[in-house]
């Protein structure tokens, strides 16, 4: 009975080795998408800046449009000019449409990050719980082979 507990608590051992591997191999994911998304938030934000310069550059010009159009609306043969002016305002509007939405997207990807990081730092502490756990039962494995070969020698 005494060689069959210590090989089954080996086999118990091993089982329980290979089950935390998948464990670390899901760690190593996390952690490139983690890194994938702080890069991609990064440019995001990036963008977002040069949007906002050109969006405020925009409004300022559709400022300037409005009150050219305001002083015009009355001069029949300006009727053109206005007309191409209120297609370019409502080209600005759009514009500024889309920044808005694309900011929006990256205060969603910038949630995503923090909850990703979040559920990283669980799983790393956790990993290294696992890791120290691992390295004691694989010492102490080594010691009883260590043993065995030794008794057996």
């Amino acid at each position: 009975f005494r060689n069959i507990r210590p090989s089954q608590k080996k086999k118990e051992k091993i089982t329980l080795i290979t089950e935390q591997l998948a464990k670390y191999d899901e760690l190593d994911k996390l952690f490139a998408d983690i890194q994938q998304l702080s890069e991609k938030i990064k440019n995001e934000k990036q963008h977002s800046e040069e949007l906002t310069n050109k969006k405020n550059c925009c409004e300022i010009k559709l400022e300037k449009l409005h009150s050219e159009m305001k002083s015009l609306e009355n001069a029949g043969e300006n009727k053109q000019k206005l007309e191409s002016e209120r297609e370019k305002a409502v080209q600005y509007k759009e514009s500024l449409t889309d920044l808005l939405r694309k900011i929006n997207d990256l205060n969603s990807s910038q949630e995503r990050l923090a909850v990703l990081q979040s559920d990283y730092k669980e799983l790393s502490a956790e990993s290294e719980k696992l890791r120290t756990r691992y390295n004691t039962m694989n010492k102490a494995f080594l010691d009883e082979q260590a043993g065995i070969i030794a008794k057996n020698s």
